[in-house]
Parts: structure tokens; C-alpha cells; sequence
């Protein structure tokens, strides 16, 4: 009997998550288009309303079904929803899910009613934050909404296969951006000195770390600033291989100037030592992030 020829691990997701962010009543029938126009060319729309009842609390489901979309969809129109004051939040969850998906790297189609008359004052912050980050379409009618999601969905794809390397960046963000964007957001950074005192404890005895915890907490903030504590190279990738990881980090040390490009679906993140740093058991260590189930 002839030795079996070696295999590889492939991604076997055959279709693509795409989340659908809105107020739920408001948009409902905007909903239903978006579902309808994802759900015409063979994707998964993700939708709230449809995830049912879960054990957990509301924000780390939406955020947990954000992180592992490929893109998201966000149609506002009139208000600006609900803040969970009780919950800590001092943002609606419609601008949690915004702040979400461009904190991490996820693809976002925007789509305003055409209307702003009745429009909330915060909504139309929101609105202004977002429009010099990407090209919003203004719709009409549902109708008119749902031609134009499923010809916009198609086109995106289709920049993922023809320009991987504008797809969503792998070195894309380095560790100062994500702090001042953090500081820009909510004023200034938790006092991190003991978690980060025992990360770099921890990274003398360990050459690979993991930080993990729900949706929300702060990893990659905590991430980000142990690499600007340990002046270290903060790479942020998304749903490689393991191989191509690490091409990708050797090429972020080596200050590679012409590396490959890589497509990006989910969102590690490593903290490595910067070029010409002695490769000591602290700074060799990786710092990874990423939203794993907290066991």
C-alpha cells in the first residue's frame, strides 16, 4: 500500500458573512432588502434579529458575529439608537459596530437615507466622522437600496481577487495609530501598568503569548501599548495561514520594502522586536490578540 500524499489545511468557508448594521425597527424594511441583495449572489447577510436567543450579553454577540464577518453593511437614516448607560456605553450600538469595524480592518459599505430632515444631530456626527473613510451612497426607497447592495457586495468581492493588496492591508496599522485613535475616542487609556507589568513577565519566560478574553475588552489596545512600552514592531494581520504569518512577520522585521501582499479575513495581532534589537527572551516573544472564547 503506497504512502498517502501529504495534505494541507484549507479554509473550507464557501461563502462570505457579511454584517448588517442599522437601527432594527427603523430599517426594517432596509433590512430586509440588504438580506434579500446578499442572500441574491450566494452570502451569508448577518442580521441580529436572526442570530436568536444566546447566553451572552448582547454587545459581545454582535461584536463576536462583526469580528468574524468579511464585511459589513451600515444603512442609517434617522436616529442615531440606543446607549446602554447601565452597560457602561456612552455610544449607541450603531456607532459601536462603526468604531468596531474600522478599529479593525473590516471592509464597510455605507448607505444614508436620502432625507436628513429628521435626522439626530449624533447621527449626523456619525455620519461626517465617516464620510472622509469611505464613499457613502444615498438611497431613496428600499427598493432602490437592494439593486444597489447587490451590485456594491459583487464589486467588493471582486476587488478582494483582482487587488489583494488593497483588501484589507496586513501591515496596515502600526501600534501608535490604534493608541491615538483609542485617545481620540474615549479621552484617555486605562491604566494598564499591572497587565502590562505581568506581559512582560510573563514574555521573558514564554516565546509566544496570547491575550485573549470577550469581545470589547481592550486586547488589542493592551497589545498596542506594550509594543510602544517595549519600542517593538506592532504588525496587524488577518486570518492567515500559519506559513504565510510568518512570511509576513520575518518580512515586518526584515523592513522588507517590496513584500507580498496579503488578503485579510480575521484579526491577529503580534508585537515583534524591532529590527537590529538583541534576541533576548523578552523581545522575541509575540504578543497576539485575538477575540478567543475565555475558558
Amino acid at each position: 500500500m503506497g504512502k498517502p500524499e501529504a495534505w494541507s489545511k484549507e479554509p473550507t468557508q464557501d461563502k462570505l458573512d457579511v454584517f448588517v448594521s442599522s437601527r432594527l425597527q427603523e430599517c426594517k424594511a432596509e433590512r430586509a432588502a440588504a438580506r434579500s441583495a446578499i442572500q441574491s449572489i450566494n452570502h451569508n447577510p448577518v442580521l441580529f434579529e436572526h442570530l436568536g436567543a444566546r447566553s451572552i450579553k448582547p454587545r459581545s454577540l454582535y461584536l463576536s458575529r462583526l469580528r468574524d464577518s468579511q464585511l459589513m453593511i451600515a444603512i442609517y437614516r434617522d436616529g442615531y439608537g440606543y446607549i446602554d448607560a447601565v452597560g457602561g456605553m456612552d455610544i449607541s450600538g450603531l456607532e459601536d459596530e462603526y468604531q468596531f469595524a474600522r478599529e479593525h480592518g473590516i471592509p464597510l459599505l455605507l448607505y444614508v437615507f436620502a432625507d436628513s430632515s429628521g435626522r439626530d444631530e449624533r447621527l449626523k456626527r456619525l455620519i461626517d466622522a465617516a464620510s472622509p473613510n469611505v464613499t457613502v451612497w444615498y438611497y431613496n426607497t428600499p427598493e432602490e437600496l437592494e439593486a444597489r447592495v447587490r451590485d456594491d457586495v459583487t464589486s467588493e468581492i471582486t476587488r478582494f481577487v483582482i487587488r489583494p493588496e488593497v483588501a484589507r492591508g496586513v501591515l496596515a496599522n502600526s501600534s501608535r495609530d490604534l493608541l491615538d485613535r483609542a485617545v481620540k475616542r474615549q479621552g484617555e487609556l486605562v491604566d494598564r501598568h499591572e497587565a502590562l507589568s505581568t506581559l512582560k513577565a510573563e514574555s521573558e519566560k514564554n516565546p509566544i503569548l496570547c491575550v485573549y478574553g470577550r469581545a470589547g475588552i481592550g486586547k488589542t489596545t493592551l497589545v498596542a501599548q506594550y509594543a510602544e512600552q517595549e519600542q517593538a514592531i506592532y504588525v496587524r494581520v488577518n486570518g492567515l495561514a500559519p506559513l504565510d504569518l510568518f512570511s509576513v512577520c520575518a518580512g515586518a522585521v526584515g523592513s522588507l520594502p517590496n513584500g507580498p501582499a496579503y488578503s485579510t479575513l480575521q484579526e491577529p495581532f503580534s508585537a515583534l522586536p524591532p529590527p537590529g534589537r538583541t534576541r533576548n527572551k523578552s523581545h522575541s516573544s509575540w504578543m497576539s490578540a485575538s477575540s478567543f472564547p475565555s475558558f
